[in-house]
């Protein structure tokens, strides 16, 4: 029955990198467009997308610690569960 949440866990992580990867390339855009482009200013929202983009990935890392945590202190210290 563990096989079903080490597969939802090894779900989870994937998408969760594809995710934090995403705001990362997110915010490189952004911050490129805004800080190196030698043409005149856009009206883009770049404050907006900014923000957006870091709280993202300040929402998704607290969350990849907390599912990742599990199975690596299952394999640091095995005990059973906290029912045995």
């Amino acid at each position: 029955m563990m096989w079903i949440v080490y597969t939802a866990q090894i779900l989870f992580v994937i998408l969760n990198v594809c995710c934090i990867v995403f705001d990362g390339c997110l915010l490189y855009a952004c911050v490129k467009k805004r800080f190196f482009n030698n043409k005149k200013k856009t009206s883009s929202p770049i404050v907006y997308i900014s923000f957006m983009a870091v709280c993202g990935t300040s929402g998704k890392l607290p969350a990849f610690v907390a599912i990742c945590g599990w199975p690596l202190a299952d394999l640091i210290d095995p005990n059973g569960g906290y029912e045995s």
